[in-house]
């Protein structure tokens, strides 16, 4: 908050000069007003150009950056004591490389950009020293990308860059019984990288808790004559001793099949027991559509893998055929 005195002149014809006076003196008045700080021009600047550099214009939201705006009300940007010194962008579509003026953010804190489709070679951020949280998990970066900076970066207190995804996108195939299927995943640049596939499981943190497939550790898999048990998903991950623990994900390849009548019942069982018709959003359920389209429901292969109804209005207990999702991993029902 910033005080300031107004004082406004009349030049009022026929007025006396001692009328004036007293006048002037009773119109002096204090104004308190809201002024936002504006952050320095290096700063500002710092954020076009991580705008510019990484297609801003078609961000998920860009809401205020670019404007004449304060700063502090730039989508995903904090500012405090006019400094910039959070920056939170995760999942909005930034595509292209971080830009060397990035280290002109020098109060910042963390920094989120995680879930997007960043790559080039990853600054050396050592100028960053009040920089304590850096995710940048689950951009396109490879390990040719990462070594040259990636003894700076490892001083960040809480850095997140496990795993990335190399490009392409994700497979969807329905599976016939009988048949053969080969899944190819791209190579990775990099020395002495080292490939394994996996069963994809959902995890609860940045750790790999996929299950590994025995022998399969090169860029192809080849399921033979396929089963109702092979139905699921698949990934492979690259390593390189070069960035130890250091993962790079392929694009998911899934074989799809229909969710099991005990299955389908038991969510049945969970809308009727709780009220379903009332559900703010119950999209699908009970229709002919496949159940991987249901509302808050997760397929995996003919699996279902996730169940997550939360803030969904639901009235009721749940029912004791919850228990025939043998293969849910993530439930969730908040309220």
């Amino acid at each position: 908050m910033r005080n300031f005195t107004c004082i406004i002149l009349l030049l009022i014809s026929g007025i006396s000069a001692q009328a004036f006076s007293i006048l002037s003196e009773d119109l002096n008045v204090n104004l308190e007003t809201d002024v936002l700080p504006a952050v320095p021009d290096e700063e500002k600047q710092a954020l076009i150009d991580l705008y510019n550099a990484t297609g801003g214009a078609n961000w998920i939201n860009n809401t205020n950056w670019l404007s004449d705006a304060p700063v502090s009300e730039w989508y995903g940007i904090a500012v405090e004591d006019e400094h910039v010194v959070g920056v939170r962008l995760n999942s909005n579509n930034l595509v292209g490389t971080l830009p060397e003026s990035i280290n002109e953010l020098d109060r910042v804190t963390y920094f989120y950009a995680g879930s997007n489709m960043l790559s080039g070679v990853l600054l050396d951020m050592s100028a960053l020293t009040s920089l304590a949280d850096l995710y940048l998990s689950y951009n396109n970066y490879s390990f040719v990308d990462l070594v040259p900076n990636y003894e700076s970066l490892s001083e960040i207190s809480r850095l997140q860059l496990s795993p990335q995804k190399s490009t392409g996108a994700d497979e969807l195939i329905e599976g016939i019984m009988g048949e053969t299927y080969t899944f190819m995943a791209s190579e990775v640049d990099g020395e002495q990288v080292e490939y394994q596939w996996y069963i994809l499981k959902k995890g609860f943190s940045y750790e790999n808790t996929n299950e590994i497939i025995p022998n399969e550790t090169s860029t192809e898999l080849i399921l033979s004559n396929i089963t109702e048990d092979d139905l699921d998903t698949y990934i492979c991950v690259a390593t390189s001793e070069s960035i130890p623990g250091f993962e790079i994900w392929s694009p998911t390849f899934e074989l799809t099949g229909s969710v099991s009548e005990t299955e389908k019942l038991a969510l049945i069982a969970v809308y009727n027991a709780t009220n379903g018709d009332d559900w703010i959003n119950n999209t699908n359920w009970l229709t002919e559509e496949p159940i991987r389209n249901w509302y808050g429901v997760k397929v995996s292969g003919n699996k279902v893998v996730e169940v997550d109804l939360s803030f969904n209005n639901l009235t009721g207990s749940l029912p004791s055929e919850i228990g025939d999702l043998e293969y849910l991993e993530f439930l969730r029902f908040l309220e």
